[in-house]
């Protein structure tokens, strides 16, 4: 596990250069955002589409919760690793084991923005099998079925260098606080430049964001954003709330799909509209 973000560049300063040979465990995609009262809930969340952590440090500082706070970070972006493209059931079983030392069954929450709501529900759906349900899912932003036939045919028109330019804007551009109006007109290699500048005024975040970071995080972004319109969550209901976090300024047609989650559980709470998101979500961009 990774220390808090305070510490996380201390951290980053002992990781070895990318020849080595570097074997890694479940436990190593786990980062710990906030420390917290140990008889509190603790709260897990799985990563959005481009696997990073990024999004949930923002979040986390706005939380007033007691308990500790966990992000998951998808394998393949640190700087001694490849993109890893794995299928939305082996991220699943990779994350429940990153955090099995960690997690109190029926004591702490999991949660997920855009595509990890679907990881958090599939965790869910995998640890209530093993009676080890936690107390409860937060799921932010998140409807039960991405794809979208709208979404499919902009993209069918786009490039492989468009489709790369909307999620590096819309995607990273966001995470590190560039309004989409201050990037318009800028080639691909100059959005990236843009991005890295301003990465360099946060003290964690500049100690791993580089070109190789931003490439690999547009690779995973890409093929997880496509994975993410054939996932099939499992309809199997168990007794865990989940709390459906909704933001309120989707378009109509995509925010009426919230209430599908209804389908697959009962107990759901609907809260609207929470004030700061993990990144931003536009149901047409790879932001997902």
């Amino acid at each position: 596990m990774h220390p808090a973000p305070a510490q996380l560049a201390a951290h980053l300063d002992a990781v070895p250069e990318a020849a080595e040979n570097v074997e890694r465990s479940p436990k190593d995609y786990v980062i710990e955002l906030k420390k917290g009262d140990p008889a509190e809930p603790r709260i897990f969340f799985a990563p959005p589409a481009g696997g990073t952590v990024m999004g949930y440090i923002d979040v986390t500082k706005l939380m007033t919760h007691q308990g500790a706070v966990y992000a998951l970070q998808s394998p393949g972006l640190y700087e001694d690793e490849e993109p890893q493209f794995l299928h939305y059931t082996e991220l699943v079983t990779l994350f429940i084991e990153a955090i099995e030392t960690f997690y109190r069954p029926g004591i702490d929450y999991l949660a997920g923005h855009s595509m990890g709501g679907h990881l958090a529900y599939g965790m869910n759906q995998r640890l209530c099998h093993a009676g080890k349900a936690p107390k409860g899912l937060i799921i932010l932003d998140t409807v039960p079925v991405l794809r979208d036939e709208a979404d499919q045919a902009l993209h069918a028109d786009m490039n492989e260098e468009e489709v790369k330019m909307l999620a590096l804007v819309l995607g990273m551009g966001n995470l590190v606080g560039i309004q989409p109006e201050a990037l318009q007109g800028l080639t691909f290699q100059e959005v990236k430049q843009k991005i890295l500048k301003e990465a360099e005024k946060d003290e964690v975040v500049h100690q791993f964001m580089n070109d190789q970071y931003l490439d690999k995080y547009l690779q995973m972004q890409t093929h997880n954003t496509i994975m993410s319109q054939a996932i099939e969550l499992e309809k199997e209901p168990f007794p865990v709330p989940f709390y459906i976090v909704q933001s309120s300024d989707h378009a109509s047609d995509f925010q009426k799909k919230f209430a599908d989650w209804g389908g697959l559980r009962k107990r759901v709470v609907l809260v609207l509209p929470h004030q700061r998101r993990p990144c931003h979500h536009d149901e047409k961009t790879a932001g997902r």
